[in-house]
């Protein structure tokens, strides 16, 4: 299964918006609380099924994460949030993490490759990746990531992968090091500033929130009502 485009209408912030997306990794680019999230998650929630499967992975919350706990935070991840389907594949990786000792990406790379065996479609949904950049590590992560859409030459079940990646950052800014290939193979895929109308009518409504509420805004749900 291959994803081609998006489209939502009326779901939460979101009005109207369509999107293509590339073969290359698609990256979502826009200032906070410009949607971001809520387009991957309503992603998620419609895309999926028991053989196409998406992991939601926010970097804002990998902390003191070195770099081995934050690839095996994305492949642990995907397996707890789909055990009913990769049992099989945890096995094998848990008996490959007590054999072998290689790097973090390496290992990372071998274990999705076992993951891919069981599924139709792995969707990875990176959220808040310039979280992810303030790290020391973000680089090899990254360069991982590229590498992959490179490596499909090689290993075909890695064309079954695909990368949703989403920020404040640019994608020409996602590598750090010039000694390292850029981040080339990102679509930006920017979420643009309110319209003039749309301030004016999302003022409104906080105004009408905030007076229903008395200003305690612990009472809105995540659609806006009160």
């Amino acid at each position: 299964m291959k994803l081609d485009s998006i489209s939502i209408l009326n779901y939460r912030n979101l009005s109207d918006v369509n999107i293509a997306l590339s073969p290359k990794v698609n990256c979502f680019i826009g200032s906070n609380g410009m949607g971001k999230t809520n387009l991957l998650l309503h992603t998620k929630k419609q895309m999926e099924t028991s053989s196409v499967l998406f992991t939601f992975i926010d970097f804002s919350i990998i902390g003191g994460y070195s770099e081995t706990e934050c690839f095996n935070h994305l492949i642990d991840e995907t397996i707890n949030l789909h055990i009913d389907v990769l049992s099989d594949a945890e096995n094998e990786i848990s008996e490959l993490r007590q054999k072998n000792n290689y790097s973090g990406y390496k290992m990372f790379t071998r274990e999705l490759r076992i993951i891919l065996k069981y599924v139709d479609k792995l969707v990875f949904i990176l959220d808040e990746i310039d979280a992810l950049a303030r790290t020391d590590y973000s680089d090899r992560v990254f360069s991982t990531i590229r590498s992959h859409y490179f490596q499909r030459e090689n290993y075909k079940e890695l064309n079954k992968l695909t990368y949703i990646l989403s920020g404040v950052i640019e994608p020409k800014d996602i590598i750090k090091d010039p000694n390292i290939s850029p981040f080339n193979i990102g679509e930006k895929i920017y979420m643009n500033d309110f319209t003039h109308d749309e301030y004016n009518t999302f003022t409104g409504v906080v105004k009408n929130i905030a007076n229903t509420t008395y200003g305690n805004f612990d009472l809105v749900d995540a659609t806006g009502s009160v």
